[in-house]
């Protein structure tokens, strides 16, 4: 469950609720945070402890808010999260992920990942050439359907691993679903370069 369906208890597509919260209490909300960060970080400590060799901090919400918003009212417990995970776990890459967060990319990358993921709306070269060429990302790139046959994970994975980072070690995964696999959603290659 993200932060922000913690904070507005019920699903929403606009965000409204974790919205008024910012503008209406900032202090509250702040402290929530605080709270939830406390409580990732543990979570994730554990993980890290157990055997896990990496993480995530998936924001699915963060793109809703504008990037004044996200560096006032989120970055600064993402980058928490981050900061203190390194300390306890020096060697745990951490990736940040959300969705529709274009616009924050380079933001979320001030947080402190090692890794930065890209959903389907940002191509790979596009986020490389905003933010260095050894920019270490988990991607997905939309493919068109004509693109989606036996030979595509071949093609795609080429294609795909012409942009690989000279920090990343190798290439994860790729896959291509047709599109009655995803019901009506836009078929994806899925990798982390």
């Amino acid at each position: 469950m993200s932060r922000s369906t913690r904070a507005r208890a019920r699903c929403s597509r606009t965000y409204q609720n974790t919205k008024r919260l910012i503008a209406t209490d900032p202090d509250l909300w702040h402290r929530l945070m605080e709270r939830l960060t406390q409580h990732a970080v543990a979570f994730i400590d554990a993980q890290l402890s157990a055997g896990a060799r990496a993480f995530q901090l998936f924001d699915s919400w963060a793109g809703s808010l504008s990037k004044r918003d996200y560096d006032e009212f989120v970055l600064p417990h993402s980058r928490n999260v981050f900061s203190s995970l390194a300390r306890l776990h020096p060697d745990a890459p951490g990736i940040h992920f959300g969705i529709g967060c274009d616009h924050l990319l380079e933001s979320m990358l001030s947080a402190g990942p090692k890794v930065l993921g890209l959903d389907w709306r940002t191509s790979i070269g596009d986020a490389r050439r905003r933010m260095g060429a050894d920019l270490v990302v988990q991607g997905m790139d939309a493919l068109p359907p004509r693109n989606c046959s036996p030979n595509s994970p071949v093609a795609t994975t080429r294609s795909v691993a012409s942009l690989r980072s000279p920090r990343a070690p190798r290439l994860n995964e790729t896959r291509c679903n047709e599109p009655s696999t995803r019901s009506r959603r836009t078929p994806t290659k899925s990798c982390s370069v």
